[in-house]
């Protein structure tokens, strides 16, 4: 599972607020290190419809055109999911940062993109790309072994603290 992806936005452009000014690529590794160590945090994280899981809704399922419509239109609605999430990061971080310059953007782009990229991957391997299977590994190791998830009444407020810890630091 992971983290809500406006979290993992908003923490990564606040650890590479201090490397604006240095050179883009180290901020972009920078934010890429943050994802994984925002991971190591007791988080929430929204479910993935497209994933199996082990409820009924799998075995009702038969091989045919059924399970692939059913597939579909729930990989339809997580990446919906996904990409208001990560709008909704970006929404913020532009509201704060308010790049005027070649730099801040490239700054802004770095840990974007470094903030949700082992995210992307995860969704990239899932898919079938057993080449990642080492990253997701890897990834899959930085991941807490405290699940909030099925907890939104404690893991939603948690996630909101770590996000606005972030953005303090962000605004600081």
């Amino acid at each position: 599972m992971r983290m809500t992806l406006t979290t993992h936005i908003v923490i990564a452009a606040a650890v590479t607020r201090s490397l604006a000014q240095s050179h883009p690529l180290l901020g972009f590794f920078t934010a890429l290190a943050s994802h994984y160590l925002a991971d190591a945090i007791p988080h929430w994280d929204y479910p993935m419809l497209a994933l199996p899981n082990n409820t009924d809704d799998e075995q009702k399922l038969h091989w045919g055109a059924g399970k692939a419509r059913v597939f579909r239109k729930r990989l339809v609605r997580d990446v919906r999911t996904f990409a208001a999430d990560a709008l909704l990061g970006v929404m913020i971080i532009l509201l704060i940062i308010r790049p005027a310059s070649h730099d801040q953007w490239w700054w802004v782009a770095g840990a974007v993109i470094g903030g949700v990229l082992p995210d992307f991957l995860q969704g990239v391997y899932l898919s079938g790309a057993a080449f990642l299977r080492p990253l997701q590994y890897f990834h899959d190791w930085c991941h807490t072994n405290i699940k909030l998830g099925p907890y939104p009444l404690i893991g939603i407020p948690f996630q909101l603290v770590i996000a606005g810890i972030a953005v303090y630091f962000l605004l600081s």
